[in-house]
């Protein structure tokens, strides 16, 4: 299996990624390759090559993570934001969707992330 340090490994030069750290909660795999995750503060006209998958199956497990990446399909939303004054957040419908493997390093070191569970690479 492969293990992976950073999501910065995940990306070939030239290519955006927008990674998402999550327990599971609304991320859904089919048998087919499609699927979804979300409701989620993104830029609906921002270009993303892939979608990464930082999933912690075990919230009480942080040394053991999974790896997927998937290509990003249709949006649905906006949805209101959280809070007053937030974002409007989406529904990210994904297809290609493939395990790639895993990662033992935290969130934050692994997607050079603050305390938001989601980052595009490499930013602007």
């Amino acid at each position: 299996m492969t293990h992976y340090s950073s999501a910065n490994q995940l990306l070939r030069p030239g290519e955006v990624g927008l990674v998402i750290f999550t327990e599971g909660r609304d991320f859904t795999v089919n048998a087919d390759g499609s699927g979804s995750t979300g409701d989620w503060a993104v830029d609906p006209l921002r270009r993303v090559d892939w979608i990464f998958i930082y999933y912690r199956r075990d919230p009480a497990d942080a040394s053991h993570n999974e790896l997927f990446m998937a290509r990003s399909g249709d949006l649905e939303g906006p949805r209101p934001p959280v809070a007053p004054g937030g974002r409007e957040r989406y529904l990210i419908n994904l297809r290609d969707i493939k395990f790639v493997g895993q990662t033992t390093v935290n969130w934050h070191k692994f997607a050079s992330a603050g305390a938001l569970p989601i980052r595009y690479i490499p930013t602007d």
